[in-house]
């Protein structure tokens, strides 16, 4: 699998929610194992 980016936009409870999704398993070079990679960023109109 190679890396990914999702943006997810949604409403709970009348607040805006915000996730931004980073997925990664790339190597830069050969020789090298991809390792897995998962990042959120959650932005919510309240905090």
């Amino acid at each position: 699998m190679l890396g990914g980016f999702w943006a997810v936009f949604f409403v709970y409870g009348g607040m805006d929610v915000k996730i931004w999704v980073l997925v990664e398993n790339t190597a830069c070079r050969e020789g090298l194992v991809a390792e897995h990679g998962l990042s959120l960023y959650i932005e919510t109109g309240g905090h």
